[in-house]
């Protein structure tokens, strides 16, 4: 590191590992494409510098709020919706773009507040499929997401899953929301990951069960509600490969008749080639 800029070995205690710069803040941008834009995005790196130009002055700001503290406030940090990140104090890092402020759960407690998730994950045969003999089967890929997306979760939210193939093979983690602690997410995601997928698949039974999660969740046991009281959200992941004779009603019926006047929002991601056709045909 440069002395000048990250302290010296005389200024710096033994113990810290890495060197930081009380003096200023450091930014740092996701991954840039050849072509300048960001990978998950449309910004390019003008952008970015535009970014950095008008958070400048955070850095006054920071500064200010670490010495009032008494160095009470180790870490502060700015995210904004492209990925562009600033930390105070400045720290070095290897790779400046190995940071996604999106996928932190500081950054999404942030922008949405306290919500209820479910997670409904569709866990029958066809889920097992690769696209190539290294690549991770469908099933793989759900799991994968489902620990991205409770990782950013907060103790502020209140989340629920269920996985499910035909009607008579549903599973919940659990029949109420449970509150997003860190015990309670680790159990989440060593949940469905000690699953396996089976079966055909009926998307009205997975709808059923978050709904039934909804409902008890909302009822009133010892005086509480297992909600949040906010948002609710749930995610909907398959293939897309839906067996239409599992259910004499279709996933569009069960969320208009149980939804309750639109109290939950429901958005759907599929995984495999043919998820497209599958997918918006029902939408």
């Amino acid at each position: 590191y440069n002395d000048r800029f990250w302290g010296s070995a005389a200024t710096c205690p033994a113990s810290l590992t890495r060197r930081l710069n009380f003096e200023d803040s450091v930014v740092r941008i996701p991954r840039l494409r050849a072509n300048g834009k960001v990978s998950a995005g449309h910004y390019s790196q003008a952008h970015y510098h535009g970014e950095a130009c008008y958070t400048n002055s955070l850095t006054q700001t920071f500064k200010s709020q670490h010495l009032a503290s008494g160095d009470e406030i180790s870490w502060q940090y700015f995210g904004t919706e492209s990925g562009f990140y600033r930390i105070y104090p400045g720290v070095a890092q290897e790779k400046c773009d190995s940071y996604d402020p999106r996928l932190r759960p500081w950054y999404v407690g942030a922008i949405s507040g306290a919500k209820n998730v479910i997670l409904v994950i569709d866990r029958s045969g066809s889920m097992a499929q690769r696209a190539g003999e290294n690549s991770p089967s469908r099933w793989e890929s759900a799991q994968a997401a489902v620990r991205s997306v409770v990782e950013t979760l907060t103790a502020n939210d209140y989340a629920g899953l269920v996985v499910f193939s035909d009607r008579e093979h549903v599973r919940k983690f659990g029949t109420r929301l449970v509150r997003a602690d860190d015990d309670a997410k680790a159990r989440m995601v060593r949940w469905i990951d000690a699953l396996q997928p089976d079966g055909d698949t009926d998307f009205s039974a997975g709808f059923n069960a978050a709904y039934d999660i909804l409902d008890a969740s909302n009822a009133v046991i010892n005086d509480v509600r297992s909600t949040s009281g906010c948002h609710t959200a749930i995610l909907f992941m398959t293939d897309g490969l839906h067996n239409a004779a599992a259910s004499q009603e279709g996933p569009l019926e069960v969320i208009q008749r149980r939804r309750g006047g639109g109290a939950a929002a429901a958005a759907a991601a599929g995984l495999g080639r043919r998820r497209r056709r599958r997918l918006h045909g029902r939408a």
